[in-house]
């Protein structure tokens, strides 16, 4: 027979065991949980060693093989942040305005108010009726549709007079037959 010891050890297990279930009224809950990564040292590689041994066959001396090695590296990923989920869209777009921003400051003009002009005036552009694979171009470029911009589209000179270049002019004119 089982001794009333026993018993109560079998019982304080179940009990133990079943204290550590996560119970859900609901069906189909997601149950949050943070997500982990494993970061390595700066410089970690992990190498896979290939081996090949192969014996003399000649009779003196004995006991002698060749060993053929190559070792293959793989560099670890140190930095986490690469694994985590992003809108690439917006790292992208903000890359893309800072080079256009960069690029009109260098040939002597307000970079972030020229940009902020081109995008106002793309905004103006896109209002109108006509069609043109260049506008789409545009607005993909300068625009995106999650752009919650407090922008005027009807003042954008007035706006934005430190920068004076009509630069969708130069693109539209540019682009379009005359």
């Amino acid at each position: 027979m089982v001794s009333v010891s026993q018993l109560a050890i079998i019982i304080l297990v179940i009990h133990l065991v079943e204290a550590n279930v996560t119970r859900v009224s609901r069906e189909n809950v997601l149950l949050s949980r943070r997500r982990r990564y494993l970061s390595f040292p700066v410089g970690s590689n992990f190498i896979i060693t290939l081996s090949q041994i192969k014996l003399f066959l000649q009779v003196q001396p004995r006991g002698w093989a060749m060993l053929l090695e190559a070792d293959v590296p793989f560099a670890l990923p140190s930095d986490t942040r690469q694994f985590k989920k992003t809108k690439r869209y917006i790292t992208d777009r903000r890359n893309f305005l800072e080079q256009v921003e960069d690029a009109l400051t260098s040939i002597g003009l307000d970079g972030e108010m020229c940009t902020r002009k081109i995008i106002c005036t793309v905004l103006h552009y896109k209002s109108t009726q006509r069609k043109s694979l260049v506008k789409d171009l545009l607005f993909a470029a300068f625009v995106y549709p999650e752009d919650n911009s407090d922008m005027h589209s009807d003042m954008c000179d007035e706006s934005f007079v430190k920068c004076s270049v009509p630069f969708l002019e130069y693109i539209t004119g540019s682009v379009t037959m005359q």
